[in-house]
């Protein structure tokens, strides 16, 4: 391979090497293997936000389910003690 011998990297100039580096640099950048500071903390910043926004919504989710569920049980219990009482009337009358 001609493209990787010792003699063409023998004649790469420092130049020619900053050049590639910078190339790749942006490349890296831009393909995202390479998330500079300011902008890697933003993302988890934001990241973060959602998460703790998600903690607020599960938090009252959690309140609404409670109070749903003592309701439903509530109404089931009077469903039943009103069909309990409908059973014993109708017992009642019917002899």
């Amino acid at each position: 391979m001609p493209a990787w011998s010792p003699a063409t990297w023998g004649d790469f100039s420092v130049v020619g090497f900053a050049v590639f580096v910078t190339i790749l640099m942006f490349v890296a950048q831009v393909r995202g293997w390479i998330v500079f500071g300011p902008h890697h903390r933003e993302i988890v910043g934001a990241k973060d936000q959602t998460i703790q926004q998600l903690y607020v919504r599960a938090d009252k989710s959690d309140e609404s389910i409670a109070k749903l569920s003592e309701a439903l049980s509530k109404k089931n219990g009077t469903d039943e003690l009103a069909a309990a009482l409908l059973e014993e009337t109708r017992k009642a009358v019917g002899r």
